[in-house]
């Protein structure tokens, strides 16, 4: 979207905090959690935060 003249520019969203990024983790491992019980092991959860967006990885020893 290009701004026009005259207009200001609409605020940028907020980046996301830590707390919601774990939260959001959360729910992704409690919504995985009928693979899980299947056998699945989860390894790690990283969480790469930057200005522009925020990466997630999850760490398993089998397919989720």
């Amino acid at each position: 979207m290009t701004p026009t003249p005259g207009r200001p520019r609409p605020p940028a969203p907020p980046a996301p905090t830590r707390r919601t990024l774990l939260q959001a983790g959360s729910l992704v491992l409690l919504l995985g959690a009928q693979q899980i019980a299947r056998g699945a092991t989860i390894l790690a959860v990283r969480v790469w935060p930057a200005p522009e967006y925020s990466r997630v990885t999850i760490e398993s020893d089998g397919q989720l």
